[in-house]
This record gives C-alpha cells, sequence and structure tokens, in this order.
C-alpha cells in the first residue's frame, strides 16, 4: 500500500487525501514493514500545510506521525489542535478517537492501529 500511495502522490503532488494515507501509513507501520517516522512527518506537514491546518484528520495524522518520531510534545499539542477543530465541526466520533491517541502521547508511546507500543492489539 505503501508503494500506491507514493505512487499517487509522484503522479499527483496536490493529491492531498493520499498524502495523508502515505503518512498514516508510515507512521504506523515498523521500518521492518515500510515504515518511516521521519518521512511521515514530512509527508504530514505537507498535507496540513496545502489544506491550511484545517483538516482534522490531517491534522490527527500529523500527530500521530510526530509520535512515531519520538516527538512528543509536537505530538501533544498537535493533537489538541485537532480535537479543537473536530469541535469546531461537531465531529464527536474524531474527538474521542483523538483524546485516546493523546493519552498515548502523554505516556510517551506512539500509536499503531495493528499493534502500539506495549505490544498488546489496540482496541
Amino acid at each position: 500500500a505503501v508503494r500506491c500511495y507514493e505512487q499517487a502522490v509522484r503522479i499527483k503532488p496536490e493529491y492531498i487525501k493520499a498524502q495523508d494515507k502515505l503518512a498514516r501509513l508510515l507512521a504506523m507501520l515498523p521500518p521492518a514493514m515500510g515504515g518511516d517516522a521521519i518521512r511521515a512527518v514530512s509527508v504530514a506537514q505537507q498535507a496540513c500545510k496545502l489544506t491550511g491546518n484545517g483538516v482534522t484528520a490531517y491534522v490527527d495524522t500529523l500527530a500521530i506521525a510526530y509520535a512515531a518520531a519520538g516527538r512528543f510534545n509536537d505530538a501533544i499539542a498537535t493533537a489538541q489542535k485537532a480535537i479543537a477543530l473536530a469541535r469546531t465541526a461537531q465531529q464527536p466520533q474524531w474527538v474521542k478517537e483523538i483524546e485516546g491517541r493523546l493519552e498515548l502521547y502523554r505516556n510517551g508511546r506512539a500509536y499503531s492501529q495493528f499493534v502500539d507500543s506495549s505490544g498488546s492489539d489496540n482496541p
């Protein structure tokens, strides 16, 4: 999947949804499976820049990427921005999901939908 999103972004650099999906995968996959937290931050920052930091999902992805890269203070601040965006947009499900990830970041843990950093499956 990483290769597919990389190709989509190469063909159409302004394809923000593909940038977001690529960044999430890079952040959540282990390096052995193609993950690259540093690159995830860069790709997620670009998606946020192109949308004026105004899309909850993309700001959330940036927080996920920061945490994957060990930048927990940035992850916390960015997750709080994503929560504020979700509240403004009346997206309660997003608020709940991001608040759960925010707790991970506060505890110095990255998020993965596959296996969290404690080695247990995420709910």
